[in-house]
């Protein structure tokens, strides 16, 4: 005759060498010593924005402004996100445009000069000779708001339909200056900084 184990004991004694196992655990982690921490405080520098004298360099147009970028940013003089040549574009280096975001064709940020509103080519096209002119017979152009721009009142849009981007416009001395950057996203705290630095020299 053959001895069977009864299933019911084999699970019976499984349970005990676990609770066993596991008393035994719990009682060793709580027995031995842990060091212990001493938690100090340390004076936290107050929280500031990226500001223009962190070995920034300034560029200098013959258009009437003056801009501060970052010295590791690329800049290029007529290039530009549109069919007319900008005054100037930047470009942050390529691994920051590679942190998580898709890198899109044209330039990051770009400045276009017009010796007055109706040399802008959609507004010749559209007849607007002023700024407002521009941005309401444009039904490209959405209207944000209004922002201060070198000491001025700008407007900044969304110009564009499916490429559309975040555009800050104003007019000087019948002169119109437009920042585009190449996304409709707000802006990183750099390129709030480099517009911070905008101003007019003349």
């Amino acid at each position: 005759m053959e001895n069977k184990a009864n299933p019911w004991l084999v699970v019976l004694a499984i349970a005990v060498i676990v609770a066993v196992a596991g008393g035994g655990l719990y009682y060793w982690n709580t027995q031995r010593q842990i060091p212990e921490q001493v938690v100090t405080e340390q004076e936290q520098p107050n929280e500031t924005t990226e500001s223009v004298d962190q070995e920034w360099l300034t560029y200098t147009s013959d258009k009437g402004f003056s801009i501060s970028y970052p010295n590791d940013w690329s800049l290029s003089e007529n290039a530009g996100n549109n069919s007319d040549l900008s005054v100037v574009s930047f470009n942050p280096p390529l691994d920051e445009e590679l942190k998580g975001k898709p890198i899109l064709p044209g330039d990051r940020l770009s400045i276009y000069y017009y010796d007055n509103v109706a040399d802008e080519p959609e507004a010749s096209n559209l007849g607007a000779t002023t700024l407002d002119e521009l941005v309401s017979k444009n039904s490209m152009i959405t209207k944000i708001g209004s922002v201060e721009i070198g000491g001025l009142n700008g407007t900044d849009v969304i110009w564009g339909g499916f490429g559309a981007y975040y555009t800050i416009l104003v007019a000087k001395d019948s002169h119109l200056y437009k920042i585009q950057f190449s996304n409709e996203n707000e802006l990183s705290e750099t390129e709030q900084t480099i517009i911070s630095s905008f101003e007019f020299t003349n």
